[in-house]
């Protein structure tokens, strides 16, 4: 099985994005390329559109197309599905990115619901692409930001359908579905064939926070971080940062960072001991991973003393996690404390005074993930910001 190397996946993430405006024949015209003409025939094919955004505020634009591999290359017999991310002046698709409602998904478990509406919007348009390819070998699927989203909806929808030969590659993508929807997905394909690339200062792969989670749930492969920790958007870009940070390294070439089979453990002392936040400064990337951590470990421990789940698909995201957080603390006092700990951790990473929290209140709970919330998303909005055509 011959997998995209990474020079070759980042070079069709950066490309599609001049696909917005225009066609393939458009596109050539202005002296550009997609960045994956060597391997794959892109010039009898359509750019698939979709509609971003919510209600009145809709409109259609190019997000990728579907490409088939050459004859005499080492994707002969394959296809090549890309999608684009969010562009800086578009205020629909800034929308969609902030849409954090949960539904139904593929494979039925829970995924962010702008997404997937979103995904919906260019299904038939992937269908009927798909038909006209006919037979394949493997479909590599790719995507950068909003991109790498849609890139792993794409293969849950043809996974949910059947189809096993998929590879999905990401870059700098938020997190898409629940737990239940990462380990349905890595279930049926595998982790080695989910390559997702992120760099651990790029404030988009750490939105949106609980409930969702990044596919897939082990290894994944993290660019060098050299400033310092720091939540920084210019690491978002294609060009600035994802680039030039695979280089021509192959996959085994580039840092693997897996999930600590005893993360949990891990967490429960980092709590229990106060969540030292000695050596962390206000914006720290780590600091941020050990609290979205903590939230997620926490909540799975408070819910099983409230009656319901965090989990319900609905609106009042925020209300709904802050109240199974006060319940916690009124139900025990070992959660009150981890809780307690929660905020003031939450509290140095926004560069506030981390003082005990004497007020556990789902109102007062409720405000302090506001208030991260909106941090961390307002600083993935400058990233994403960045991004041109």
């Amino acid at each position: 099985m011959t997998q995209l190397t990474p020079a070759l996946a980042a070079a069709a993430a950066t490309g599609v994005y001049g696909l917005r405006t225009t066609d393939m024949a458009g596109l050539a015209a202005r002296g550009r390329t997609l960045g994956t003409e060597a391997f794959f025939d892109i010039t009898s094919n359509t750019p698939i559109s979709g509609r971003a955004g919510i209600s009145m505020f809709r409109t259609t634009s190019g997000f990728g197309y579907l490409a088939r591999g050459k004859a005499n290359t080492p994707y002969e017999g394959d296809l090549l599905l890309v999608t684009r991310g969010t562009y800086k002046t578009s205020v629909e698709d800034w929308l969609t990115n902030l849409t954090i409602a949960m539904e139904v998904g593929p494979g039925g478990a829970l995924v962010h619901a702008g997404f997937n509406r979103l995904r919906e919007t260019m299904q038939s348009q992937i269908d009927q692409s798909l038909r006209a390819a006919g037979p394949f070998r493997r479909i590599h699927i790719v995507g950068h930001s909003l991109g790498g989203a849609l890139a792993t909806l794409n293969g849950a929808t043809l996974i949910a359908r059947g189809e096993r030969r998929v590879s999905i590659y990401t870059f700098g993508a938020p997190r898409v579905g629940n737990w239940a929807f990462v380990r349905w997905l890595d279930n049926n394909i595998g982790s080695e064939n989910i390559r997702r690339v992120f760099h651990p200062a790029d404030p988009v792969p750490m939105i949106p926070l609980f409930p969702f989670f990044h596919a897939p749930p082990g290894d994944a492969f993290a660019l060098p971080n050299t400033d310092g920790g720091i939540i920084n958007p210019k690491y978002h870009g294609m060009d600035d940062s994802y680039v030039p940070g695979v280089g021509e390294m192959s996959w085994s070439g580039l840092s693997v960072v897996g999930q600590e089979p005893d993360s949990g453990i891990k967490l429960q002392r980092w709590l229990a001991e106060g969540g030292v936040t000695n050596g962390f400064v206000m914006g720290s990337a780590r600091l941020l991973g050990l609290i979205g951590d903590a939230l997620a470990w926490i909540l799975k421990r408070a819910a099983q003393v409230v009656v319901g789940s965090v989990l319900t698909v609905g609106a009042t995201l925020l209300d709904r996690i802050a109240s199974v957080l006060a319940a916690g603390v009124e139900a025990s006092l070992e959660l009150s404390a981890y809780i307690s700990t929660l905020v003031r951790a939450i509290f140095k990473f926004l560069g506030r005074a981390a003082t005990a929290a004497k007020d556990l209140s789902r109102a007062f709970l409720r405000w302090v993930l506001e208030l991260l919330f909106r941090a961390v998303v307002s600083t993935a909005r400058h990233a994403l910001d960045r991004l041109g055509d």
